[in-house]
């Protein structure tokens, strides 16, 4: 009798596990349904009726991650930071390791200038997903920007024993060492990722231009050339080794050809200042006029950078034959 009653207990429990189990999957099947219906109204600029179509699905399947997810990027997409926040922040309560929803929620501390909130939304992606090097390498570049040297240095520190070997922890260190005018430790942490990874993205290029901080021209001439042999459309190598041309007064010719070559792929204001400089080398006032000129109608944003050119317009105007 005791046995019957307990097969009985057990069938009622296996009943009952598979009832809300197929419950559970019409509760999901009806929310991606409703995101469906969702999607369509975000397409036919039916704002009100997608973002209430997120909504419910978002409430009829609770425990999905993805949905929550999606309701949170229909928030940032209307601005509404504080609920895409809680919605994002829902997302990772369900799902810990969710990176794309980390991601969001960096994008939208970003969008309101916090800061560290996006620090503390990156470290916190870090501690749960602690071998996903990418999200490391947003973190260190993070500091770098804001100037957090010394929190860079001591987050590459630890990331020596996690991820052993790796090329790119000492191609950052070497990024801030130089930022802090270490110069030569810089250095020494640029050649440990070279031996590393001597094809590691950037590497070469970050070379030259430590090489020329410290004035070794020949040094820096070699690495951006092979920065630009690994990398073809590399316009930034391209017109540092055209400015390194024109600091040495040699190649001139080449330069100019360099530098042209860099303002095809990106029109910018210090590219054009090269360019002028070269043709000032050569003695041609009337083209390093022309280009200094240019670069000073779209430059807006950088005081420092406006300075030079006009330091540039100035110096080139004295020199009646265009020699220095």
């Amino acid at each position: 009798m005791c046995r019957s009653f307990f097969r009985s207990l057990a069938w009622l429990f296996c009943l009952t596990t598979l009832v809300a189990a197929g419950l559970s999957g019409c509760a999901r099947q009806e929310a991606y349904g409703i995101l469906d219906e969702a999607n369509e109204h975000e397409a036919l600029g039916r704002e009100v009726q997608a973002i209430e179509a997120y909504h419910r699905a978002a409430e009829i399947a609770p425990d999905d991650a993805y949905l929550q997810r999606v309701l949170g990027r229909a928030f940032v997409r209307r601005r509404d930071y504080d609920r895409a926040a809680e919605a994002l922040q829902a997302a990772i309560d369900l799902e810990a390791g969710y990176l794309e929803a980390y991601q969001d929620l960096i994008g939208v501390a970003l969008r309101q200038d916090d800061t560290d909130a996006a620090i503390a939304w990156m470290e916190r992606a870090a501690q749960s997903v602690p071998n996903y090097a990418p999200i490391y390498e947003q973190l260190v570049a993070f500091y770098m920007v804001n100037r957090q040297f010394e929190d860079a240095l001591d987050l590459l520190g630890r990331l020596d024993e996690t991820f052993p070997g790796a090329a790119w922890v000492p191609f950052h260190r070497g990024g801030v060492l130089r930022q802090l005018g270490q110069t030569e430790e810089a250095l020494a942490a640029y050649n440990l990722a070279r031996k590393l990874k001597p094809d590691l993205p950037d590497l070469w290029a970050e070379i030259g231009n430590l090489h020329f901080d410290l004035a070794a021209y020949g040094e820096a001439e070699d690495a951006f050339e092979r920065a630009i042999e690994q990398d073809p459309g590399d316009h930034r190598s391209m017109n540092n080794l055209a400015w390194t041309y024109a600091v040495r007064g040699r190649n001139l010719e080449i330069g100019v050809e360099l530098s042209r070559a860099s303002l095809r792929l990106r029109e910018e204001a210090s590219y054009m200042d090269t360019l002028a400089e070269l043709y000032y080398k050569q003695g041609d006032r009337k083209r390093a006029l022309t280009w200094i000129r240019r670069a000073i109608r779209i430059t807006s944003d950088s005081e420092d950078l406006m300075d030079h050119l006009q330091s540039q317009l100035e110096r080139f105007r004295r020199a009646p034959y265009g020699r220095t």
